[in-house]
């Protein structure tokens, strides 16, 4: 566990929430998945905050869904609003998932400790099976850098293209990605274990 992470679970997690709660949401996921007709039929996100996106897929796929935030009040806030999704306080790094045909990350990588980054990589890959998709919202920067993230000394928002984690191992491959902000962007990787190995 990273410093970053320990801040994030220790109260900033819910000093994010305090800030950004009162903010509409645009259910941008959710529109790249019906434009690709991805219909998953059980959904994971990490970062979920009060549990917009995660919602709005399971009641639009009828699929089953878990969301895990470092916040306990935007758990408490998604466990009250959406009974049937599970809900759980942690971050990227937990691991022991399994089973999910979709595993999201609702805008948190760039607060990540870089020295977790092969741990979050590793725990997406368990939790996601053969075939499944991996979606990423974050910032969409030209090149890798760290800038000083502006509520909390001492911590960082690390911005880089982190669909490239995945891409680096030939099961995954970006099925689209698509810039929706100025800076930001979703992107959507299919794993494919067949299709990056094939036999020669």
């Amino acid at each position: 566990m990273g410093h970053q992470e320990d801040v994030f679970l220790e109260g900033e997690g819910d000093a994010w929430h305090h800030r950004n709660s009162h903010k509409l949401r645009q259910p941008v996921i959710l529109d790249i998945l019906m434009d690709l007709r991805i219909k998953p039929t059980y959904a994971l996100e990490f970062g979920c905050g009060l549990g917009f996106n995660i919602a709005e897929i399971v009641n639009s796929f009828h699929c089953r869904g878990l969301g895990i935030d470092p916040s306990n009040e935007s758990i408490t806030v998604a466990r009250q609003a959406y009974s049937n999704i599970d809900f759980f306080v942690g971050t990227a790094t937990n691991g022991v998932l399994s089973g999910f045909d979709l595993v999201m990350f609702g805008f948190c990588l760039y607060l990540c400790d870089r020295e977790d980054l092969h741990r979050i990589v590793r725990n997406a890959d368990d939790a996601l099976h053969d075939g499944g998709y991996l979606v990423i919202q974050d910032f969409d920067p030209e090149y890798p850098h760290k800038v000083p993230y502006h509520h909390r000394d001492g911590l960082f928002s690390y911005k880089m293209d982190h669909s490239k984690l995945w891409l680096a191992n030939p099961s995954y491959s970006l099925v689209q990605k698509r810039v929706y902000a100025e800076g930001e962007a979703v992107w959507v990787l299919k794993k494919n274990i067949a299709a990056g190995w094939p036999t020669l």
